[in-house]
């Protein structure tokens, strides 16, 4: 296994599993102890504040976007008036338009770069982070709270690690890959092996959190009563807390050994639950649609044999994968190709 048991999603994945948990606690009997707030990272460029403004534009909620890199901790409880009181002139606190916003409801509270901002921004978020409460004031069922920010390099101080426990206990994070699937499909080829990027060590070492409190195990329960999600996706959101609280929930038996072993795992190839050679022998859904794709491609350009690399492509079971990799089946053997009565097609439904 690997040293770190992390449950990578793509973006759009990620997206749709958390609009799921909004929707879920707005209609259970929920309260803010079932809250927490989902942090996406990932490297740059990969859409995170573009995908998340689609969501609220889906819900139909107003998205307040605050980029932490800019703000000011006066931006947080806003410039009041001079008033007089008792005699004492005082500057009273004033509600930043944004949070009065938060305050009315139907709306996703986009939090951007929250590891690239000062304490005393940090501190000031506190409140709204561990108890979702703005100027002493619950934020409704229907406000929710989202982060995301990019790893910082090796050398630095993680973010996550400076957080005090009430801060950190409600992060959820979650490592967005890069599986090239939406530039792939758009114009209609497989990346090279050698072109793709797969190193996420800085991801997840950044994500890397080895502590558990009284408030996680509350959560990782929570989690395991949702109805609407998938073994895989619930073990996804507990890993987010931290290894000690995915190393919980096998302790505990929550989840079995298959489910623990199964999903799409970061770390390095040798380190993967499934190995390439078992997933050759029966190549389904074990794992990210990405790692097929570079296993696939793997096993086509280490093959001599036309024939036999065509019976393996045929019991490829994912829509998606198999079009990518009879692609780069017919470039290695094209001449075979073309002389075979029976060539696979370029592309299938499975029931």
């Amino acid at each position: 296994m690997a040293q770190k048991q992390m449950f990578s999603q793509s973006i759009d994945g990620a997206i749709s599993l958390t609009e799921r948990l909004f929707r879920n606690f707005e209609n259970a009997e929920s309260n803010d102890e079932d809250r927490f707030v989902s942090i996406l990272i990932s490297k740059p460029g990969l859409g995170k504040s573009a995908t998340i403004a689609k969501m609220a534009k889906r819900m139909g909620y107003t998205l307040i976007d605050l980029n932490l890199a800019c703000i000011e901790p006066t931006d947080i409880i806003g410039l009041g008036a001079r008033e007089k009181v008792n005699g004492v002139w005082q500057t009273m606190p004033a509600l930043p338009q944004w949070a009065e916003k938060a305050l009315a409801g139907k709306c996703i509270i986009f939090v951007d770069e929250f590891n690239n901002t000062t304490q005393d921004v940090l501190s000031g978020f506190q409140k709204m982070f561990s108890d979702f409460v703005i100027d002493g004031q619950k934020l409704p069922k229907t406000t929710h709270i989202i982060g995301a920010c990019n790893p910082p390099g090796r050398d630095a101080i993680y973010a996550a690690k400076r957080l005090s426990g009430a801060f950190r206990r409600r992060l959820c994070m979650l490592p967005i890959v890069d599986d090239f699937e939406y530039v792939m499909a758009k114009h209609k080829f497989a990346m090279p092996r050698g072109f793709l990027n797969v190193d996420y060590d800085d991801i997840v070492n950044y994500c890397d959190y080895d502590e558990i409190s009284s408030a996680v195990v509350d959560n990782i329960f929570n989690i395991v009563r949702y109805g609407e999600l998938s073994e895989v996706e619930k073990l996804t959101l507990i890993a987010g807390f931290g290894q000690k609280a995915f190393d919980f929930a096998r302790e505990m038996g929550l989840f079995s050994e298959d489910i623990l072993t199964s999903g799409s795992i970061l770390g390095e190839e040798d380190d993967l639950a499934l190995t390439y050679g078992q997933w050759k022998k029966d190549p389904g859904d074990y794992i990210s649609e990405f790692q097929q794709i570079l296993w696939g491609q793997d096993s086509i350009a280490n093959s001599y044999s036309y024939t036999r690399s065509k019976k393996f492509v045929s019991r490829i079971k994912n829509p998606k994968v198999y079009a990518a990799i009879v692609e780069i089946l017919r470039d290695k053997f094209e001449a075979e190709v073309e002389t075979d009565d029976a060539p696979l097609p370029s592309s299938r439904v499975l029931a």
